[in-house]
């Protein structure tokens, strides 16, 4: 089919007609299965309307359908044009269709246009439509993402680059470069400093290149200048700096490119007779350390015998080459001594151009010896930044105040035991630009991995979750059920599949195929009597589906917020069985805690006084999904909401204060009731397969002690709203 025929032409110039003509001619195209024409005579209809109100609110549901199908089905790039101009053509009709906008937004989202999707999600958004609003915070999180409030909000930091960019000046320097500005907090220091300096920053990101701009303008800085690009696709400069100074580091330091960006600066934009580098060098630390709480986010370390899966070894694929981590905030042994292993001098152009050269031995082996018995699981480096001769800030997790960065977690393939004294032989790299490392003194003997989805490994560590399920099953006397299994691990599916029913798995990442199929192995299970479903093709399975007995849903995201799938009509009246869980409670409670706000909003005080909030925290949300343990104080009691009826879509209660202090978040989690007996409840509270998620007040409240605060909570379209 060409692109004419799969997208409606949208545009082209028609003979006015009766409206009907057009109407009449989209509801036979519609019932020949054409949606492309449908769409584009419901277009010609309502050009030739006198007033597009005149359009029965009908064929207006309808029309939104077939333009959602649309933009569902078509993926293809040639089509992007044609698809947008109907969204287009249609909003110029229906502003306000929530609908329409929210799916345009979505559908530009899925094509990188954050900044243009935000646009339609605020609108739809504007008029209370939740699911635009959820959307829109997924958009701000990936325009602005939280760790770059974290940075703002480090007073130290931003304390230690004011007082080296201002020696710096003070000793003569003049034409500075800032890489990477972000919103310009740097060129700030350094434009403020003195009219006689002259401030060159480069910002990749649209985003932060518009709220810097917008800043500098606040301060009428006239000798900033800003360019909307990566410094490293520069090829020229015409007048060469005296100073460089950079924040591009992330935990493991090399993350963000910084190598690379410095190395370029030293061939193109400095003064080689006197110039100044902030920073000027770094100094990065290795341990080895046993953490049975960060090691079961990697890799399987419970014994789940209901499956056979015991001394099996399952670890995340394709996972990231190091973890963020509060090392400060976790139970750690530290099992090997700790050493530096690498001095960077970012003055030495050469020592960077090693260290960027692909497969270049210029970091040597190291030893480390092993001060006590124990598991190494992973390897925390951290690193001292040396601003310059006599400013230096820390990661280091002992005694450092630095905040905004976290610790470099570095995870074994398989876990190392070792004695008192042994050596620990690693070979440090850099590899794409990132520190990786390889351990030379252990071999593991493990002679079959699989590597699953980081949600499979989360569930199967869950005990309490997989225990609450396991006596589920056990409930259950008559197996010869058909079963419907959405789980992320599909436990519920295996053990009754053990127990004669038939199963029916939907499965998001086929990387759990492997560990899936070797379950059905050594539990003996047929092929065709359990059965996996991709996500995507779900739909058209169900279709052709006997009705099931037995359908299990997971109502919560691991992130913490709410999971109600939204199925088509004739899927949603095949699945009218009996549900798993029978029952979902929301507790809610209020809270104080400084890590939300630092996390999500600009404190001027804590940026040195610049005026650089009311820009950024634009791009705040109203959520912080995905919490593990946080800092908080609790200020209320726990209110209780049972929202199992799905058609009840407003919940309010009052939440009775209990302790004087300054609200501003409302913690909720949830408590899921799987069958009619009360005692098989799960809780979510202090899951670690399922975090919990976060309310952030757009104005702190103050309270006292026997207060009263309401806490509602809205529902719509599979999404939910606790303010």
């Amino acid at each position: 089919m060409d692109q004419e025929e799969r997208v409606p032409r949208i545009g082209e110039v028609k003979i006015k007609v009766k409206p009907d003509y057009y109407l009449q001619r989209a509801h036979q195209e519609q019932s020949n299965g054409n949606d492309v024409l449908a769409i584009e005579n419901y277009v010609n209809y309502m050009e030739n309307l006198g007033n597009h109100n005149e359009m029965k609110l009908s064929e207006q549901i309808n029309l939104t359908k077939l333009v959602l199908n649309l933009g569902a089905a078509l993926e293809a790039k040639e089509a992007e044009d044609e698809v947008m101009k109907c969204y287009v053509e249609i909003l110029n009709h229906f502003p306000k269709n929530v609908l329409i906008l929210n799916a345009f937004a979505v559908y530009l989202f899925s094509r990188g246009e954050y900044n243009v999707a935000k646009g339609y999600f605020q609108r739809a958004a504007a008029e209370g439509y939740l699911p635009a609003e959820k959307n829109l915070l997924h958009v701000l999180w990936s325009l602005i993402p939280r760790w770059h409030f974290r940075m703002l909000n480090d007073k130290k930091r931003n304390k230690s680059y004011q007082e080296a960019i201002h020696k710096a000046i003070q000793s003569g320097c003049k034409k500075i470069c800032d890489i990477g500005a972000g919103c310009g907090l740097l060129s700030l220091i350094a434009g403020t400093c003195s009219k006689e300096v002259q401030v060159t920053a480069f910002e990749e990101s649209k985003t932060l290149h518009t709220i810097a701009l917008r800043i500098f303008n606040g301060y009428s800085l006239k000798n900033v200048s800003l360019h909307p690009h990566n410094s490293n696709e520069v090829t020229k400069i015409i007048c060469p700096y005296d100073l460089i100074v950079t924040e591009i580091f992330d935990a493991g330091l090399f993350g963000e490119n910084c190598l690379e960006s410095i190395h370029h600066a030293l061939s193109l934009f400095i003064n080689e007779k006197k110039f100044k580098i902030i920073p000027a060098s770094a100094k990065l630390y290795v341990t080895g350390i046993e953490s049975h709480n960060l090691t079961k986010k990697t890799h399987y370390t419970e014994t789940l015998k209901e499956l056979g899966l015991e001394n099996i070894c399952i670890r995340e694929a394709d996972s990231e080459p190091y973890d963020s981590e509060y090392l400060k905030n976790e139970y750690i042994k530290y099992v090997t001594e700790t050493k530096s292993f690498l001095n960077v001098n970012f003055y030495d152009k050469s020592q960077l151009h090693d260290l960027i050269t692909p497969d270049s031995s210029c970091v040597d082996d190291m030893e480390l010896t092993c001060k006590e018995d124990g598991i190494i699981h992973a390897l925390a480096m951290w690193f001292d930044l040396n601003l310059d001769e006599e400013i230096t800030i820390s990661t280091n997790p002992f005694d450092s105040d630095i905040r905004c960065w976290e610790q470099a977690v570095f995870h074994l393939k398989h876990p190392i035991p070792v004695k008192k004294n042994e050596i620990l032989k690693l070979r440090p790299k850099i590899t794409n630009g990132q520190i990786l490392f390889d351990v030379l003194s252990h071999q593991s003997n493990c002679q079959q991995c699989f590597e699953t989805s980081k949600e499979v490994i989360s569930f199967l560590n869950d005990t309490e979750l997989v225990q609450t399920i396991v006596r589920v099953v056990n409930g259950y006397v008559n197996c010869n059920l058909r079963v419907v299994d959405f789980n992320s691990f599909p436990l519920f599916g295996f053990l009754m599949a053990k127990r004669g029913a038939t199963v029916y798995h939907v499965y998001k990442d086929a990387t759990d195929l492997n560990l899936y199929k070797h379950i059905m192995e050594i539990n003996s299970l047929c092929s065709y009597k359990f059965i996996f479903i991709n996500e995507k093709a779900v739909d058209e399975y169900m279709v052709f589906l006997e009705p099931p007995d037995v359908v299990y849903t997971d109502l919560i995201k691991t992130d913490g917020s709410w999971n109600k799938v939204e199925f088509s009509v004739e899927i949603e009246s095949k699945l009218k069985c009996e549900s798993l869980p029978k029952k979902v409670f929301l507790k809610a409670q209020l809270i104080n805690s400084d890590y939300l706000d630092i996390c999500n909003k600009v404190d001027d005080s804590k940026a040195l006084d610049f005026k650089i909030a009311e820009h950024m925290n634009e791009f705040s949300g109203t959520e912080h999904p995905n919490l593990e343990s946080f800092k908080h104080q609790v200020l209320s009691s726990v209110v209780t909401y049972d929202i199992s009826d799905l058609e009840v879509m407003d919940f309010h209660r009052d939440a009775d204060v209990s302790r004087d202090g300054i609200v501003n978040g409302i913690l909720y989690w949830f408590n899921v009731q799987f069958t009619d007996d009360e005692s098989i409840t799960f809780s979510t509270l202090n899951s670690s397969h399922y975090h919990k998620t976060c309310t952030i007040l757009d104005s702190p409240k103050c309270v006292k002690k026997g207060d009263k605060m309401i806490i509602h909570i809205i529902r719509e379209d599979g999404h939910l709203k606790v303010y």
